[in-house]
């Protein structure tokens, strides 16, 4: 289960920089920490980062949960962790943002 979250986390904090997100309200503030509360419990996740950036700036930058179960001790922003296969994510967004600029084609060899 804590694969289908982390997924669906990278996705929507990937899918805000497709869709040219330049700030955050109050409002889409809230809606992102409910978000991100809502997919921690039902995934039974302990911890986690997210930050969102644009160009210039950093529009979100927290850390949720615990970063160890045993002390209690809370998971920040500045919380060092593996990235695991997180990359793949990225790389991934990366070559639809190529396709959808006409940079690639998903049907077409790269060399």
């Amino acid at each position: 289960m804590f694969y289908h979250g982390a997924v669906w986390l990278t996705f929507v904090v990937s899918l805000s920089t497709v869709l040219g997100l330049q700030q955050l309200t109050p409002d889409s503030r809230r809606n992102v920490n409910d978000f991100i509360h809502t997919v921690m419990k039902c995934n039974n996740i302990p911890g986690l980062q997210i930050s969102m950036v644009t160009s210039e700036r950093t529009l979100l930058a927290e850390g949720y949960g615990l970063k160890r179960l045993r002390s209690g001790e809370p998971m920040t922003s500045s919380t060092l962790m593996g990235i695991g296969s997180n990359t793949k994510s990225f790389t991934a967004m990366l070559a639809a943002l190529a396709v959808q600029e006409g940079k690639l084609d998903w049907d077409k060899p790269i060399a």
